[in-house]
């Protein structure tokens, strides 16, 4: 498995505003990490630029995080913030993110 984070689209969704059609969905992947497996990540982008992401720490019990934010986007580059002072970079690529 690549140790680059890949995010598979999974939905699509119809309630998304023109702007933001292309990226609107479930994109799913599996980061790699330091004391388990890995991280299953989902992120939902819907409507309003709010973005659902699900964690999931394979193997650890209550390894489980669902928190909400808000998205960005520039060009290709989609900027997730759940907390003010933590932004992940996206590149969206051929109907997937990196």
């Amino acid at each position: 498995m690549r140790k680059s984070l890949i995010l598979v689209v999974v939905l699509w969704l119809t309630a998304c505003s023109p702007r933001v059609e292309k990226l609107c969905g479930v994109y799913q992947g599996v980061l790699p990490a330091a004391d388990t497996p890995g991280i299953e990540v989902t992120l939902t982008f819907g409507q309003n630029n709010q973005v659902t992401q699900r964690l999931v720490y394979i193997g650890k019990k209550g390894g489980v995080f669902t928190d909400k934010g808000s998205f960005s986007e520039d060009g290709n580059i989609i900027g997730v913030m759940i907390s003010e002072e933590d932004t992940s970079y996206y590149r969206l690529e051929q109907g997937q993110l990196r």
